[in-house]
């Protein structure tokens, strides 16, 4: 029965034609089983990745059936060749566009499996073995797809060499910045997700590439900055910190009295001790100028949270605790402002005190100094340090 098959015409056509049909089937199954098995291992796989590699998994076999089949149909010499030489220029486009494809379902394993592990250095390296891994593939799957096609590979490998010393010279920044790449993995000054300051460029680290790190600013634009220039610039990472400082100066009314002053710096000292997030070893609240419109207290403090978000939302607390403090001890806070002092009119007597005669200044002194009547070298009693 099977000779009777045998000998019909075209029955070799039509074992390779139904065998060229079944290939995306067997695609298919191939991939159902596949994408089982990674739910097995707990890789769960997002089903358009897999999708994505059904077509080129379908030409991949395709070409291989018409391969194979072509050492057994009855072509002439003329033909042969031909079919030859394009299902194997077919097999290698499909070759390099699925294992390209597979390459983002091998990314994403990865990427799965880094997040469970506890170092970080695993989640930076990912994205750059899948970038090698593809560039690889084009770069491999070329060469195959040349050698498959009758052209001498090694003479263009040797064509290349020769060409070395010119490609060496124009892609010298390329290899700056791939050694850059290698330094700052090597050295870790930085992760991705940290706030970083690079020269004159802040933003968070979006992605470590090959050739540059990409920030993410606060005006949500992106900064392109090459490796090589990251590798030799200081950087100052501000995720790095343990605690973040807020310093600034209140400025207050001169009409404000020394008890006011104390009460206010009091009342500010009780408020960053009763925050949360504050560091209650160090802080500074002191009243330590003069200003030209304004008396002026320091304030300073360090926050204890582990972002940027954190952070503000810890200083408006603060601030809007010690702006409700200022409302209740009637302070006045200072703006820039000019006096105008208008001379009196003759008919108009004059307010101005007469001054302190020196007598009255020598005894001012004596009662500010030290045992003093005035004197309170330790504050009015309302201020604790």
């Amino acid at each position: 029965m099977y000779n009777l098959l045998y000998e019909l015409p075209y029955f070799d056509f039509l074992i390779t034609l139904i065998a060229s049909v079944f290939s995306g089937l067997v695609a298919r199954i191939a991939l159902k089983v596949f994408f089982k098995l990674l739910k097995k291992l707990k890789y769960s796989v997002d089903q358009k990745l897999l999708d994505q590699v059904y077509k080129p998994l379908s030409w991949l076999l395709f070409s291989l059936v018409w391969i194979f089949s072509l050492q057994f149909l009855s072509l002439s010499s003329a033909i042969l060749p031909l079919f030859k030489l394009g299902f194997k220029l077919l097999f290698s486009v499909a070759a390099i566009w699925f294992f390209y494809s597979f390459s983002y379902v091998v990314s994403e394993v990865l990427s799965l499996w880094a997040s469970k592990t506890e170092n970080n250095l695993d989640d930076e390296l990912v994205p750059l073995f899948s970038k090698l891994l593809r560039v690889s593939i084009v770069l491999l799957g070329s060469l195959m797809a040349l050698q498959n096609i009758g052209v001498n590979v090694m003479s263009v490998v040797a064509g290349l060499g020769l060409g070395g010393l010119a490609l060496a010279l124009a892609a010298k920044d390329t290899a700056a910045n791939l050694f850059g790449s290698i330094m700052i993995l090597l050295d870790r000054p930085f992760k991705v997700g940290d706030w970083i300051v690079v020269d004159n460029f802040e933003g968070t680290v979006e992605a470590i590439g090959f050739r540059s790190t990409r920030l993410k600013t606060f005006y949500q634009s992106s900064i392109i900055i090459p490796n090589s220039v990251v590798a030799n610039a200081s950087i100052n990472n501000m995720q790095d910190r343990s605690s973040r400082r807020l310093k600034f100066h209140l400025g207050v009314s001169y009409s404000t009295t020394p008890e006011q002053i104390e009460a206010f710096m009091e009342g500010i000292k009780n408020i960053i001790l009763a925050q949360d997030s504050t560091d209650k070893t160090l802080y500074y609240v002191a009243f330590n100028e003069f200003g030209d419109f304004s008396l002026n207290i320091l304030v300073q403090c360090f926050f204890q949270v582990a972002d940027r978000k954190q952070e503000l939302k810890a200083r408006r607390i603060l601030c809007m605790e010690i702006l409700r403090l200022a409302h209740k001890l009637k302070i006045d806070f200072a703006f820039p402002t000019q006096s105008l002092h208008v001379e009196s009119f003759p008919e108009k007597k004059s307010n101005n005190t007469s001054p302190l005669s020196r007598d009255e200044m020598i005894k001012e002194l004596g009662a500010f100094s030290k045992g003093g009547s005035e004197s309170k070298p330790q504050g009015l009693g309302l201020y604790n340090d």
